[in-house]
């Protein structure tokens, strides 16, 4: 029931148009100012931000630690309250397709 929920909510976002594949969300270093322009890139400089990954980057996590409305979280670590908190949703193709794996099973 919390697999269904979970998906008919990323849905939602996903019909709001309010989920963004990225690429090149691993850094390899330290950058927050790259995870700003990631966001206005997406006009969701302004907007609480839900970063979809795979598996920790550390890299990642730290940049965006000091963007008080930015979370990068792990994909299996990830409940519907998290997705209807965030206005938008940034992710990368592999999670998308963990995610219709999700669907699927």
């Amino acid at each position: 029931m919390r697999q269904a929920a979970w998906l008919a909510a990323f849905a939602s976002k996903l019909s709001a148009d309010a989920v963004s594949v990225v690429d090149g969300l691993n850094l390899t270093e330290y950058d927050t100012k790259r995870v700003v322009e990631i966001l206005r890139t997406f006009d969701a400089i302004d907007q609480k931000v839900l970063i979809l990954t795979l598996s920790p980057n550390e890299f990642l996590v730290k940049s965006a630690a000091n963007l008080p409305r930015v979370r990068v979280q792990d994909l299996k670590f990830t409940d519907v309250v998290d997705l209807l908190h965030a206005d938008r949703v940034l992710t990368t193709r592999e999670v998308l397709q963990a995610i219709e794996r999700k669907g699927a099973a």
